[in-house]
């Protein structure tokens, strides 16, 4: 796929993406409200083409470096798992840096994929527990069409493309989609009037074979993991202190930087270190693009002040936060 069809691809899969971080218990959805924003910020500069924002591969991977981490919280939530979301919209190659000031601890990567898995298998039975009727559904056809009525006939309201995710209630051969997975498609919001939305499960009857699959679990994509317990499809996950960013620099130069919720409010060596760059770190930055994430409203007008034509995008709500966007939300973890 050409850039703009990549990323636009990735975007149809966010929306079904974020159906399953809503629906996940309030304390695992802000624990990977980390991970899961750095893989929207990707994605939305990558739309946005402001910035080249390429998809990583075996032999160059992508490469994120968090600064302002801590042993407390960035450190704490990658030993627990909850970074092996970072990529969760490509899956593609990545290699995550964790950096911070005296990190004490560095990060065991069997240990880390064996809490995902663990994460996941959880998440999927409390899922299944509350959803027994509904299925989650894997679109495995290039384009698969959406009706009005479950038939062939029926009048054609919009498009769903492959990799995307939706849930809903089989009937009868076709999936009735359940209202947040007929916002996927775009033609649905703008003509369909918010009705119902059937997709056909097996296309034999058209000579097109399986259209949709359904998923044996609802809850996050499971990480494949090598012999020694390793993730082979989640990042790769280090540590690193400000003093060897140098020749980081040069070995793995960043592809996107991120800050996650920094403690603006910071005066005194007592206070969090949460979010405190030193200036001759971002001195080695150059021209990568830096994420902020906050926990509270930000004012645009603020933002564009001081940073005028640097900023890329604007101010923008995280639909993987974890209030999972609520626009109700005053505060809200990387929101």
């Amino acid at each position: 796929l050409e850039a703009a069809q990549y990323w636009e691809s990735l975007e149809i899969l966010s929306q079904a993406l974020r159906v399953e971080h809503a629906a996940e218990p309030p304390k695992q959805r802000r624990a990977s409200s980390w991970a899961r924003s750095l893989a929207f910020a990707q994605m939305m500069l990558g739309m946005h083409g402001a910035v080249p924002m390429r998809r990583g591969t075996e032999d160059d991977p992508f490469v994120v470096w968090i600064l302002g981490a801590t042993d407390e919280v960035e450190v704490s939530l990658a030993e627990q798992g909850f970074f092996s979301d970072a990529n969760w919209l490509d899956r593609a190659p990545t290699e995550l840096y964790i950096v911070g000031q005296n990190l004490l601890h560095s990060i065991d990567p069997k240990i880390a994929a064996s809490n995902a898995k663990q994460r996941a298998s959880r998440s999927g039975q409390s899922a299944a527990m509350k959803k027994e009727e509904a299925g989650t559904y894997t679109v495995v056809y290039s384009r698969v069409l959406v009706r009005e009525h479950p038939s062939i006939d029926a009048r054609y309201v919009g498009d769903l493309f492959e990799g995307t995710e939706v849930r809903g209630r089989e009937e009868g051969g076709w999936l009735r989609l359940d209202s947040a997975s007929a916002e996927l498609c775009r033609r649905i919001r703008l003509r369909n009037g918010g009705g119902p939305a059937w997709v056909l499960i097996d296309g034999s009857v058209l000579g097109l074979g399986t259209l949709l699959e359904r998923k044996t679990s609802t809850g996050p994509i499971v990480d494949r993991t090598d012999e020694g317990g390793a993730s082979l499809l989640g990042p790769v996950l280090c540590t690193a202190c400000y003093e060897e960013l140098a020749g980081l620099s040069e070995s793995n130069p960043p592809d996107l930087v991120a800050v996650l919720m920094p403690n603006f409010g910071k005066q005194s060596r007592e206070d969090p270190q949460q979010g405190v760059v030193p200036e001759h770190v971002l001195k080695l930055l150059g021209d990568v693009p830096v994420v902020v994430s906050t926990r509270f409203e930000v004012l645009e007008k603020s933002l564009r002040s001081q940073l005028a034509a640097q900023l890329l995008l604007p101010l923008m709500r995280c639909p993987f936060s974890a209030a999972a966007g609520d626009p109700g939300a005053k505060y809200d973890d990387n929101g």
